[in-house]
């Protein structure tokens, strides 16, 4: 038996290894890697990645897809890859374009298609950036390596709490660009008599001396603006709208969030938030990215309120969340709440129609769960080792249940039906001792059908279930 289930774990590992390099590494029928899509509050990102198996995670820009905004800021990472060159802008419809730090290679046309008349590189110069023709081009002041033809844009020092505040303009607003010296810091809502418009990109990453920040009235923090800030205990103000990628990730003493009037919340924006023990997601939130919330493990207590209908993938998994509801949520995203291990009720009020793989897969815990009126697919490995579970009632609208939805559920008695059979596949239950429950009016539809089965005229709700475990 061990030894089946580390296999299954194996190709589990391989099933999910061939995804990601089907979605990141694979080439088209040409030999050229193949773009994958990004989403942003900016635009739509075209990239392609490398250097997973040297841990070297990089990100190359193929195409960027913007509405007619003043100025874009092109993102410093997309989905977890350190973006390290631009290929092409095309797509770009803003005036001016800003390229992060982090950015070393920049390809000759790279502007190609794109709107832009004027180009603000952030960083260093590098032998790699082909620089821009037939466009505006500065540098900051602060930068290095910079041929003395391209103008410079001033950075000024702001004294900030007990340190300082690295900042710049741009078409009239201010932006913060670094920290230093401090452990706490206050956000001035102008600089210079311009308004501060957003923390930039990588502003304190790995900053291990920063303790507290008040954000003021800043509408955006940027991508890893305090990624791996692993002593800030406090982030306060109440002005931000737009969280970026991974901006507070592995901020592990970070102990509150506050994110009301929110508007988007970026991919993995809070991960390995360790110390936050509730999050409430407003109404306000218009979209919120893969891993929001993924590995904060002391997170207990979710209030999700936000229009979006969706849970994305990894938002809650490895969280510490024990009992939850929630509303108007049309679909689940793959492993939203995998390694939930002490979750152990789950309620859907309405609306439910997709619940991804693996979206509760490792809840051990988990006896009791509440799928709705409207789900119409189970994805692979749903709800593979909730070994806790004992029951579960799934309504006449299912369509699909994936591979291995129940695996290893090994006390799961009774599997209650109220439609035809789905598509599924064969021995979905094989090895539990479960018995599928089915209206005797659906009788000819599950002919097919080769495990415990029982008929009934008038199929009762299942009992309540009563758990099993306790933590």
């Amino acid at each position: 038996m061990r030894s089946a289930y580390l296999i299954a774990i194996l190709a589990a590992v391989l099933v999910a290894a061939a995804a990601t390099y089907a979605a990141f590494g694979a080439d088209d029928d040409k030999g050229n890697p193949r773009a994958s899509e990004y989403r942003s509050p900016d635009g739509t990102y075209g990239y392609t990645t490398a250097g997973a198996e040297k841990d070297d995670y990089r990100s190359t820009v193929r195409y960027f897809d913007t509405g007619d905004a003043d100025v874009v800021f092109v993102q410093s990472s997309l989905e977890g890859y350190t973006l390290r060159a631009i290929e092409s802008l095309s797509g770009c419809r803003a005036g001016t374009v800003v390229v992060p730090q982090t950015v070393t290679s920049v390809a000759e046309g790279a502007l190609k298609g794109c709107a832009a008349s004027e180009v603000l590189f952030l960083g260093d110069y590098s032998e790699g950036i082909a620089v821009p023709g037939g466009v505006s081009v500065s540098v900051l002041a602060t930068s290095k390596g910079w041929p003395e033809a391209h103008a410079r844009v001033p950075v000024s020092e702001v004294l900030s709490g007990d340190g300082v505040l690295e900042c710049f303009s741009l078409h009239g607003k201010a932006y913060v660009l670094s920290g230093r010296e401090g452990k706490s810091y206050v956000v001035p809502d102008e600089v210079g008599g311009e308004p501060v418009a957003r923390i930039c990109d990588e502003c304190f990453r790995d900053d291990t001396g920063i303790l507290a920040i008040d954000l003021g009235n800043v509408p955006e923090i940027g991508v890893r603006a305090f990624y791996g800030c692993t002593h800030l205990e406090r982030a306060s103000g109440s002005g931000a709208a737009d969280y970026r990628d991974e901006c507070f990730r592995e901020c592990y003493r970070l102990g509150s969030l506050d994110l009301a009037g929110a508007r988007t919340i970026g991919f993995e924006s809070f991960r390995d938030c360790k110390a936050v023990r509730s999050v409430a997601v407003p109404e306000s939130v218009e979209s919120i990215g893969g891993g929001a919330f993924y590995c904060c493990s002391g997170l207990r207590s979710v209030d999700y309120r936000t229009p979006c209908g969706e849970i994305p993938e990894r938002t809650f998994g490895y969280c510490d969340i024990r009992v939850a509801e929630f509303g108007g949520i049309s679909k689940v995203g793959r492993w939203a709440f995998n390694n939930c291990v002490n979750l152990e009720s789950m309620t859907f009020s309405g609306g439910l129609a997709v619940l991804g793989d693996g979206a509760f897969e490792g809840c051990r815990f988990l006896f009791s769960v509440n799928l709705g009126e409207s789900l119409e697919s189970i994805g692979a490995r749903a709800f593979s080792d909730c070994v806790s579970l004992s029951s579960v009632d799934l309504p006449g609208t299912l369509r699909s249940i994936g591979a291995d939805a129940f695996l290893h559920c090994r006390t799961l008695a009774d599997a209650r039906f109220h439609g035809e059979m789905p598509e599924m596949p064969d021995g979905v239950f094989e090895g539990l001792p479960t018995t599928v429950h089915v209206p005797d009016r659906f009788r000819s539809s599950w002919s097919g059908y080769r495990g415990a089965i029982d008929f009934t005229r008038a199929p009762a709700p299942l009992p309540a279930p009563t758990p099993l475990y306790t933590a």
